[in-house]
C-alpha cells in the first residue's frame, strides 16, 4: 500500500491514504467480483485514510476519474467511520485525489495511485465472492 504524507504552515501531518479490495474494518470478509457484460470483472474497493494524525480529520473529498459520475465524493469522520472509509466497483485503476478537511479548517491534499490490482494477482483466490 503506498503512502502520502503532507505539510502545511510548517507542520507535518502523518496521514495516508490508501485503497484495498479486504474491508479495513472487516479484514476477514471475502473480497468481493462482478463480471461486467463485456467479460471485464469489477471489485469492490475500498478507500480510506491511515495515519498518526487521523483523529484530526473532519472530512475528505475524493477526487475520483474524471469519467466517474459524479466524480467526488465527500465523506465526514464519525464514529461509524473513522477512516472516512468509502467503497467504490471499479475495474480500473488510476489516481486519486484527496482533499482533506482538519477540525482545525486546515486543508491537506493527498494523492494515490489505486494498487489493489496487485492484490488481484496476491491474493488466495478463496477469497473472492461473486456478488
Amino acid at each position: 500500500m503506498n503512502q502520502s504524507s503532507s505539510s502545511l504552515i510548517g507542520r507535518a501531518y502523518q496521514l495516508a491514504l490508501e485503497d484495498s479490495l479486504v474491508d479495513p474494518d472487516r479484514p476477514d470478509e471475502d473480497v468481493r467480483v462482478q463480471e461486467l457484460a463485456d467479460g471485464r470483472h469489477e471489485y469492490r474497493v475500498f478507500l480510506y485514510l491511515t495515519g498518526r494524525h487521523l483523529y484530526l480529520v473532519d472530512s475528505v473529498v475524493y477526487g475520483l476519474h474524471p469519467d466517474m459520475n459524479p466524480n467526488t465524493a465527500r465523506v465526514v469522520r464519525d464514529p461509524d467511520n473513522p477512516n472516512c472509509k468509502l467503497v467504490l466497483w471499479l475495474w480500473g485503476t488510476f489516481a486519486i485525489t484527496a482533499r482533506v478537511i482538519l477540525r482545525t479548517g486546515e486543508t491537506l491534499e493527498l494523492e494515490h495511485y489505486l494498487s489493489f490490482g496487485n492484490q488481484v494477482r496476491e491474493l488466495p483466490a478463496d477469497r473472492f465472492r461473486m456478488a
